[in-house]
């Protein structure tokens, strides 16, 4: 039957009224979802660019002037901080017979000023840059050993002693050692056993090394002699460590394990007096793997850097040191983060990972 006239003037009328609903319904929408990406960015500061892959190695200068990190391409980058400013970018010399990919920079570390860059290579080599570019780079072989015919090689950490005067590295062959600066020589090693070694880490008073090693022991070893003052042993899973701290008071030491478990340890003794983590998944299931941490320079705040099992995205948790408790956290990175670092005076925090920019963000917008 057809509709009359004035039926279908009705129907014509609420099809536009229908339309500027939804219309308005959609605008709503998208002004939402612009409030919601001014808050995310809000919370990211600002980037730092001049890489062009995966980031690794980031590392402040101690007076926080400089900020510098590596890629999976074999360069090094300086920035001012926090204006940004690209200062100066490296790049490593490779033996013929390796690709680009074994120059990744696991470790770095300014010296005293800041006007020398070091950085640990997949190679066993330390690189010492003059931020200036006035010097000649110069390359010492630090770490490296063939254990059943297969070349074992890497250094995995690096650390400044609090009066700038010596080097301390540790590598797959399992072997800590100290060289002494400016010069680069090789003053004394400390440990050398069959396990990999992580991470290290000085004391606040110079006169004890942190180390982790692969099987997930903590040990406090003498810089002077050697000896070992503490150990810790391994949880029963044998997780290996990814980020290692002292706070500043040197009264804590901090550990982010494989498993995504943060383990906070007493000084002296490494005695452990709590552990919390790993941050919980959500919906899409999987669980994070832990990689490095910072804490902050009031002891209170520690930022920790994660990867998805499953998910192609990366985590930066920032979470309460006494507590335990989950502050915040930004899914910002490919695949994995990396590295995270808070600036010297607590005011910035610095991360990277899967990508080829550093995100910068302020404390305090975390802390509120």
């Amino acid at each position: 039957m057809r509709a009359s006239p004035g039926t279908t003037l009705v129907r014509l009328w609420l099809g536009v009224l229908l339309a500027l609903c939804l219309a308005g319904a959609s605008e709503e929408a998208r002004g939402q979802g612009d409030h919601a990406a001014a808050a995310d960015g809000d919370r990211l500061l600002t980037r730092l660019e001049g890489l062009t892959d995966h980031v690794y190695g980031l590392v402040f200068s101690r007076d926080g002037k400089r900020v510098a990190a590596g890629d999976t391409d074999g360069f090094a980058a300086v920035w001012e901080f926090p204006e940004g400013k690209l200062i100066r970018r490296f790049r490593t010399s490779l033996p013929e017979d390796e690709d680009e990919h074994v120059a990744i920079y696991h470790a770095m570390t300014f010296n005293r000023d800041g006007s020398r860059l070091f950085a640990g290579d997949r190679l066993g080599r330390i690189h010492i840059w003059d931020v200036a570019g006035e010097e000649e780079p110069k390359v010492i072989r630090a770490h490296g050993q063939a254990v059943n015919g297969t070349r074992i090689w890497s250094v995995n950490g690096m650390a400044l002693s609090p009066d700038g005067e010596r080097l301390a590295t540790c590598g797959s062959d399992g072997e800590v050692r100290l060289w002494e600066l400016p010069g680069g020589e090789l003053a004394a090693t400390l440990l050398s056993h069959r396990w990999a070694v992580e991470r290290v880490a000085f004391s606040p008073d110079g006169r004890s090394l942190i180390v982790a090693d692969v099987r997930g022991r903590l040990q406090e070893v003498a810089v002077d002699g050697g000896k070992v003052l503490a150990r810790r042993s391994p949880s029963k899973e044998r997780s290996s460590i990814g980020g290692l701290a002292v706070s500043k008071d040197g009264q804590q030491v901090v550990s982010n394990e494989y498993l995504g478990r943060i383990r906070v340890f007493e000084r002296p003794g490494l005695r452990e007096v709590r552990r919390f983590g790993p941050p919980e998944a959500g919906e899409g299931g999987g669980v994070y793997r832990g990689n490095d941490l910072a804490v902050h320079p009031d002891g209170r705040l520690l930022a920790a850097a994660y990867r998805h099992s499953d998910a192609d995205h990366g985590l930066v948790v920032w979470w309460d040191l006494a507590s335990g408790k989950e502050l915040r956290r930004e899914e910002i990175f490919f695949a994995v983060a990396d590295n995270v670092r808070f600036s010297p005076d607590g005011r910035y925090l610095v991360a990277a990972g899967g990508a080829e920019w550093l995100a910068v963000f302020e404390t305090e917008q975390v802390r509120a």
